[in-house]
């Protein structure tokens, strides 16, 4: 209850306890630099979540010594469609964890094993999964210095377990006949890749499946965030939706926010040995490929305000940069 996000988190607190001397924007929180690139495997690139720059960082971090393994998830060879956080220790256990998971993922189930075995660790997570693990990392020391890295996806809102059933069944298949899902991967914007136990594959365009269908499966928590660009992680990563990569981009690209040293001299360090493309942007670049953030920061206030007026609880924020608008008119 202390550390859980849901009912209390504040990201200006936190921020200010974990990423000191940073550069504060009200949409896009605290940051040193923002940045567009992808990793220079093209085939990392194209098979990844939109440019594959968080696995070549793993890959990366992992090579040189900085952590000895991370924290993310992966969708279990069994064929469940429930994801399973683990602790990647090699290189075949951090690609198999390479492409994003539209569904709900616990990475809590895996931070036992953190406490456990002593060394350096890397986690990925959504802003909620960093709220969490920031605050435990207030309240547990050993945590506190095992973790050495936070990457962060950003994340406009989560779907439930329902939101890919519904689409299984959508596409005219059965739930027995599915072996395995892919959210993501095969460039840019890329799709949904459902694998059937005969061999066949069944896919179904980005766009179509969330503005058709996956957009009526929020998680109702993700109604009460405000937070897209992952405020406590060390670099956080997004989606390019900018005209001049949309436009021409067919294998992927992200926009990042550095937000900590450690963030910058990393990414400095494989842009040094060609292991990614990166290029410095303006923070505007960053907001504008996020709709400039105005649901999470600006609308939230008043979804917030309508949620308590009519008697729901929600989380304890602390203060909101952004104020509600006056029901009373």
């Amino acid at each position: 209850f202390a550390v859980c996000p849901g009912h209390a988190i504040n990201v200006d607190q936190l921020s200010g306890a974990f990423l000191p001397d940073t550069l504060e924007d009200e949409r896009l929180g605290p940051y040193l630099n923002c940045f567009l690139g992808h990793a220079a495997d093209r085939h990392m690139r194209y098979e990844g979540s939109t440019g594959g720059m968080v696995t070549s960082i793993l890959l990366y971090a992992l090579e040189s010594g900085m952590i000895d393994g991370a924290l993310v998830a992966r969708l279990p060879a069994d064929g469940r469609l429930t994801p399973k956080p683990y602790i990647a220790r090699t290189t075949a256990e951090i690609l198999e964890s390479a492409r994003s998971l539209y569904c709900p993922v616990p990475p809590n189930l895996a931070l036992r094993e953190i406490l456990n075995v002593p060394g350096r660790y890397a986690v990925v997570g959504i802003p909620c999964h960093l709220h969490g693990i920031r605050k435990a990392q207030c309240i547990n020391k050993k945590l506190n210095r095992r973790i050495v890295l936070h990457l962060g996806l950003f994340c406009a809102w989560g779907t439930s377990f329902t939101a890919t059933e519904f689409e299984i069944k959508r596409l005219g298949l059965k739930r027995s006949e599915v072996k395995s899902v892919a959210y993501r991967g095969k460039g840019f914007p890329g799709g949904f890749t459902f694998t059937l136990v005969d061999g066949r594959q069944v896919s179904q365009g980005m766009f179509e499946a969330w503005d058709r269908n996956l957009s009526a499966f929020k998680v109702p928590r993700c109604m009460y965030c405000h937070d897209r660009t992952v405020e406590l992680a060390d670099i956080a990563f997004g989606d390019a939706w900018l005209p001049e990569v949309v436009d021409s981009d067919t294998l992927g690209t992200n926009v990042m926010v550095a937000r900590s040293r450690t963030g910058v001299d990393l990414l400095m360090k494989m842009r040094a040995s060609n292991r990614i493309k990166l290029a410095v942007i303006d923070k505007l670049k960053v907001l504008e490929s996020q709709g400039n953030n105005k649901w999470k920061k600006v609308e939230i206030a008043g979804r917030l305000s309508v949620a308590r007026f009519l008697g729901k609880k929600t989380p304890d924020f602390g203060p909101l940069r952004f104020k509600p608008p006056s029901l009373i008119t």
